[in-house]
């Protein structure tokens, strides 16, 4: 609480007990007698400044709470990318698909318990001849399903609020620009 909040409970607590020690100290005066005008002018004023204090605090705290349930929501929102980020890079398969369009020569992965080396020429031709049946070649296409399958999933998060596009931009960046400049091959295969 910050001391002006302070200062509106000190007067919030000053003007209940005023009203109490009006009333109480002779109640006939506040309803008849020589003082009533007076006394019902200084009660409708504590009346009046107590509700306007009640008023402050209660707007003031429900902009607080709004503030709070943002950046909650915010938190969560960058959670569930983390979330999402951390399943496509421990899927085997879809961070495989990724690797694959690195610039190194060839990377090896294993599939159907053999080891295969893959390099972006093995990719292309993959993606583009869907009849060529070699177990590399069904590597890369099941590399590249998984890929496709947590890039909808993350693009539903994100179209749906979810998942903030902020946080997981500069993750896809690099990758990004590398299924750019492979795109005959990629576009074959998302058509």
């Amino acid at each position: 609480m910050k001391w002006f909040d302070i200062a509106i409970v000190v007067v919030f607590l000053l003007a209940g007990i005023s009203v109490s020690a009006c009333v109480g100290l002779n109640p006939v005066d506040a309803t008849s007698g020589p003082g009533h005008a007076e006394m019902r002018i200084i009660l409708s004023c504590v009346a009046l400044s107590v509700g306007t204090s009640s008023a402050y605090l209660a707007l003031r705290n429900m902009f607080i709470n709004k503030r709070n349930r943002e950046a909650d929501v915010q938190w969560k929102r960058a959670e569930s990318a983390r979330d999402m980020l951390d399943k496509l890079f421990d899927d085997d398969e879809a961070y495989g698909a990724l690797r694959m369009l690195e610039d190194e020569p060839e990377e090896l992965f294993e599939y159907e318990e053999e080891t295969f080396t893959v390099n972006l020429k093995d990719v292309r031709k993959a993606l583009e001849d869907w009849d060529h049946g070699t177990r590399q070649s069904r590597l890369v296409r099941r590399s590249f399903d998984s890929l496709a399958c947590s890039l909808l999933r993350l693009h539903f998060f994100v179209r749906d609020g979810l998942v903030s596009l902020d946080v997981i931009q500069p993750v896809f960046r690099y990758h990004a620009m590398r299924m750019a400049q492979e795109k005959e091959a990629i576009s074959v295969y998302f058509k």
